[in-house]
């Protein structure tokens, strides 16, 4: 079964967060106000990973609606 592209999801889509002079943060993850951040680990770089990751979100996904609708 086919996997909906990763960008498809456009409740994932939020605003990028900027810096003072307007370039775009990335790697970091924002939490609780006040300018605090988390790196992203070693691992959410990998494309390998990332694509297993979305075909499993996927399945779930699909497999859940199916058991939701009795099928």
């Amino acid at each position: 079964m086919g996997h909906p592209p990763l960008d498809s999801l456009a409740c994932l889509c939020v605003p990028p967060h900027l810096t003072n002079d307007g370039r775009e943060i990335s790697g970091v993850y924002f939490f609780g106000g006040n300018g605090r951040t988390l790196s992203s680990s070693a691992l959410s770089y990998s494309t390998k990973f990332s694509k297993e990751l979305w075909a499993t979100s996927c399945d779930l996904f699909l497999e859940l609606q199916h058991i939701s609708k009795g099928i």
